[in-house]
């Protein structure tokens, strides 16, 4: 298949910004404040003492390394009346990744549709619905603040079903978790038909419910500042009673969500979905073109894989078909300038 010159897909997956609220011990619900404090930190970077050659700076003097370091900075912490701190919110499936909601050739919209019938045949949407439900259940989408004394996740859908899971801290490690938990089975079967029905979309609300250790720190997405703002760190936050709230993004939930590509060579983890498989931690991609396993280039073979989708005992075909519609349900635009 050639890439068009249009060729765009929607999400399918779109979780909301996660809202924080601070619960006492007479069930008082609060949202939660950001403060900003003003911080006497120590010079610690290299950049003080050594230049790019590693060589020791002739400014660098003893008194000089001792001088402070103030910074302003965005701050939340767990408050003192809390007895359990939520975080919720909202999430939308529909079946997008069906066909693209732009493209000018007509011959990659039936390929793409073909694809898409097939891996449904195989049962492929259910298992990258598991897949999903897997890091909403374990609290990834909690990110740093998942590190509490115990954490339960609560996920109902608008039909009615609801399913809680308790002590993830501990649970999420059973090799039975979550697909033990009452009605999870049903609500795989509701997540799965939203990815492939047009008459079906799922809307669910996810809570988090944390047992927080004493006046810890929480810890809301990060929000983007110019370089000349006199705050080194900003919180995301939302308007609650005309008070600043902090958040989960919900750019960064859905980041959470989508950590579940382990079908790349030698993988030792679920690195998040996108076209060329970036490993942010190490500053490299495990899917450059040359391996012919991005996205694009897989994009470009997507008749072949269709056909190969027939012998399910071909695993690496199945990989390849996981992680294509892994992509189109992320959504994006997938189209070769011209």
């Amino acid at each position: 298949m050639i890439l068009p010159s249009k060729l765009t897909y929607t999400r399918s997956i779109s979780p909301s910004i996660g809202v924080f609220l601070s619960v006492d011990s007479d069930r008082n619900i609060t949202p939660l404040n950001i403060q900003t404090v003003k911080v006497l930190g120590q010079k610690s970077n290299a950049s003080e003492a050594f230049d790019k050659k590693a060589v020791i700076k002739k400014s660098t003097t003893h008194a000089k390394l001792a001088e402070g370091n103030p910074h302003t900075v965005e701050y939340c912490h767990v408050p003192y009346e809390c007895k359990t701190l939520l975080c919720k919110f909202s999430l939308r499936v529909n079946s997008n990744s069906f066909k693209p909601s732009n493209c000018n050739d007509m011959e990659v919209i039936s390929s793409l549709r073909l694809f898409s019938e097939i891996y449904k045949k195989h049962d492929g949407y259910k298992y990258l619905a598991q897949r999903y439900l897997d890091n909403l259940f374990k609290g990834v989408w909690l990110w740093r603040n998942s590190d509490a004394v115990n954490i339960n996740i609560k996920i109902t859908t608008q039909r009615n079903l609801e399913v809680t899971s308790e002590n993830i801290t501990m649970n999420r490690y059973e090799e039975s978790f979550p697909t033990n938990l009452k009605g999870y089975n049903e609500l795989v079967d509701q997540f799965t038909l939203a990815l492939c029905d047009p008459k079906f979309c799922l809307f669910a609300e996810v809570e988090a419910e944390i047992t927080p250790s004493f006046m810890q720190e929480i810890y809301p997405s990060q929000a983007f500042t110019e370089k000349d703002s006199d705050i080194g760190r900003v919180y995301q936050d939302t308007k609650i009673n005309e008070k600043r709230t902090a958040i989960l993004g919900s750019y960064k939930i859905g980041a959470a969500l989508a950590l579940i590509d382990d079908w790349y060579p030698d993988s030792d983890e679920s690195i998040r979905i996108g076209a060329f498989g970036v490993i942010k931690a190490s500053n490299t991609s495990v899917r450059h073109p040359d391996s012919k396993l991005d996205f694009y280039s897989l994009l470009m073979d997507i008749e072949n894989i269709t056909s190969e989708l027939a012998d399910k005992k071909n695993i690496q075909s199945m990989n390849k078909a996981h992680f294509v519609a892994a992509n189109l349900i992320k959504g994006g635009l997938f189209q070769l300038g011209r």
